[in-house]
């Protein structure tokens, strides 16, 4: 969720979803991995502060949906 807090040992967020099955998602050029029901999952490495995770679907002609979530992470 936007604006998520993460704290000391939780080092990576994870970013899950569901998605058409021949679309390509990546969260901060980290390409995920779609399964047989659309649904993906991902962990994204945090570095201390706030920062901000970029999800692209892209589709195979090409069109590319975006969406962007700001989490912090404090140690």
């Amino acid at each position: 969720p936007d604006g998520k807090e993460y704290l000391g040992d939780e080092k990576t967020a994870t970013v899950a979803g569901t998605t058409d099955l021949d679309n390509k998602i990546t969260v901060n050029d980290r390409l995920a991995r779609v399964e047989a029901d659309g649904s993906f999952s991902v962990d994204i490495p945090l570095n201390e502060g706030g920062q901000t995770l970029t999800i692209i679907a892209t589709d195979p002609a090409g069109n590319q949906t975006k969406v962007e979530r700001k989490v912090t992470y404090r140690p």
